[in-house]
């Protein structure tokens, strides 16, 4: 768990605005690592890193992307969480194979090579699966498909991720050629 040093807020009166305030900058997020266990020798292989808020009533991600949606900031947002967890695994053993989540909305609305940008120089890509949500991807997938082909071009993986609780067709998301 990597916090950005702030601790939780103690009073839950913490007006909109402010909470508003607080996601455009990326102040209050931390980063958690859930591990990727290989199950044949029970051997930590990866991590999927998340991002968490310590805003008090705002701890879940469902929670501040929520707000973030309904003040028009999400895609802010998602790439500030994408960054933040680029920069925890930059604090991990190299050979730790590396999830990040980004929504597909921000795949996007963001040039993708902007997000390619954001990798840290001097580690291979190969390092980072990048997962999509598919219960963002609705109908034809084929608008992520450049950003999700340059992805791989610079040597990331791609997933989709929570297949199954979304609205799209497997054949769909077999279209976008996943990892």
């Amino acid at each position: 768990d990597w916090g950005d040093g702030a601790e939780k807020e103690a009073s839950p009166m913490n007006s909109m605005s402010k909470i508003v305030s607080e996601l455009q900058r990326g102040d209050h997020f931390r980063i958690v690592a859930h591990p990727i266990v290989r199950l044949s020798d029970e051997k930590t292989v990866g991590v999927e890193l998340l991002t968490r808020s310590s805003l008090a009533s705002f701890e879940s991600p469902a929670d501040f992307f929520r707000i973030a949606q309904a003040v028009n900031i999400m895609t802010l947002v998602d790439h500030q969480c994408f960054r933040k967890c680029l920069a925890a695994s930059l604090l991990l053993p190299e050979e730790i194979h590396c999830h990040l989540n980004i929504f597909p909305s921000t795949l996007i609305d963001i040039p993708v090579r902007h997000i390619l940008d954001d990798f840290p120089k001097g580690v291979p890509a190969s390092r980072y699966c990048v997962e999509l949500s598919e219960q963002q991807i609705i109908g034809d997938p084929s608008h992520l498909l450049e950003s999700v082909r340059a992805l791989k071009a610079h040597g990331a993986q791609v997933a989709i991720d929570d297949v199954g609780f979304g609205k799209s067709c497997l054949e769909n998301l077999i279209f976008l050629e996943p990892d």
